[in-house]
């Protein structure tokens, strides 16, 4: 059952204040699957028990168990998605990085790999295969061999076309000749 944007029931609320006083190792993530609710949901919910002046100690210390969550996140997934499946603050989880010595991934740009996407263009690959060597996004890429006018095949039919084209080309190019050879011979 889909819960999101629903009531809170007095019960779900019962447990969760009773495991926010008391969370004996569990964490956000383990009482919003419990809930069937977001770490995000319960989250809020524990800053409203907060408000309301209930000691909460949830989302006091990180475990150990997220800490290695976000250890074997690092580099595999944006710093605000390991927030939402983290059930934390986008700054705590930010904060928590920086004291672990975690390092932001930037992410590549096309721009920063130019030589090699129009050299990969030359050599007749598809956008999509640059894209996944390289590790560019396929849309970012397109936008940028656009901008700087690369030629680049789009994609298999593409590349047929070009082909085919070739072939009419040469084919053509050899019926003038054995018909100029046809008539001066």
């Amino acid at each position: 059952m889909d819960r999101k944007n629903k009531a809170w029931s007095t019960e779900e609320l019962d447990y969760l204040r009773t495991f926010s006083e008391f969370p004996d190792g569990d964490n956000c993530i383990m009482v919003a699957q419990y809930l069937n609710r977001t770490p995000g949901a319960i989250r809020t919910q524990v800053h409203k028990l907060r408000q309301e002046g209930v000691h909460t100690k949830l989302l006091d210390k990180w475990t150990d168990w997220e800490i290695n969550a976000l250890k074997n996140m690092n580099g595999k997934i944006t710093v605000k998605e390991q927030a939402e499946l983290l059930g934390r603050s986008y700054s705590s989880v930010s904060h928590k990085r920086g004291e672990l010595g975690l390092r932001t991934v930037r992410k590549t740009t096309p721009a920063s790999k130019g030589k090699e996407i129009r050299k990969m263009a030359h050599q007749g690959l598809f956008r999509r295969e640059i894209a996944d060597k390289l590790g560019l996004s396929y849309s970012s890429l397109c936008k940028y061999i656009r901008r700087e006018n690369i030629c680049c095949v789009d994609d298999e039919e593409g590349r047929l076309e070009g082909f085919r084209k070739r072939i009419k080309f040469h084919n053509q190019e050899m019926a003038w000749a054995f018909h100029r050879e046809k008539q001066h011979g």
